[in-house]
């Protein structure tokens, strides 16, 4: 399942996200060591405006199980270079959850808020 990203999702993203087998494959934005109380500011501060200004939109993904708890997030932006972002706690990768997140993510890229393909991505869709 994803659900729309919220401040009340923070505090399970800074349980699962600080690993480095997690951060090592994202951009450099991301600082390594993790801060401890670093989701919940950049949440408040920098995800969250931009969801409210259009410019990126992000999940948490969830097992139907399991509602209440979010394993991961997957996000769309509006950089033409770094457009999408997924993260998927430890204990569940490895399954094909990010698979099933990811196409359900690029469906939504193209489909519902119509952006197109780039030429250096493959092509016209």
């Amino acid at each position: 399942m994803l659900r729309p990203l919220q401040l009340s999702d923070a505090e399970q993203t800074q349980r699962f996200f600080p690993q480095w087998e997690i951060v090592k494959f994202l951009n450099s934005k991301v600082p390594w060591p993790y801060p401890a109380d670093r989701v919940p500011n950049v949440y408040r501060n920098e995800i969250l405006p931009a969801i409210e200004r259009g410019e990126e939109w992000h999940w948490t993904v969830r097992l139907k199980e399991t509602p209440e708890q979010h394993i991961g997030v997957s996000s769309l932006h509006r950089d033409e270079w770094d457009n999408r972002g997924c993260w998927l706690g430890l204990p569940w990768c490895g399954q094909g959850l990010m698979t099933e997140a990811v196409v359900l993510v690029n469906d939504y890229w193209f489909d519902v808020l119509g952006f197109p393909r780039s030429a250096r991505a493959g092509g016209d869709r």
